[in-house]
């Protein structure tokens, strides 16, 4: 459902809209992002590599502090980003937070 959702976000705003999560997007539930986007990537790719892109609108890295980061730091010129944070294996750990710039 908030994968699906996503989606449809990022459609709707393909240059101004980012996600930054800390871990596998498709893991978390929210493959159906990558139907609008890719996971940006800026070094080799192999044949095999899936839904990367130098312009790929989905950030992933292991630091939910990095993570945090970016979304504060993409935001300040008044984009619009989520940053997903799973703190366990259950179901329901995914968490949203999208940052707006105010003013």
């Amino acid at each position: 459902m908030l994968g699906g959702w996503l989606r449809d976000v990022m459609r709707r705003n393909p240059q101004n809209f980012r996600i930054m999560g800390p871990d596998e997007t498709a893991s978390n539930r929210l493959g159906a992002v990558l139907e609008a986007t890719d996971r940006t990537w800026e070094a080799k790719m192999l044949p095999t590599d899936d839904h990367l892109a130098p312009d790929g609108r989905v950030m992933e890295v292991l630091s939910e502090h990095l993570c945090q980061g970016w979304l504060e730091g993409y935001r300040s010129p008044g984009d619009t980003a989520s940053s997903i944070v799973t703190r366990d294996l259950s179901p329901s750990s995914t968490q949203c937070s999208t940052s707006t710039r105010s003013g």
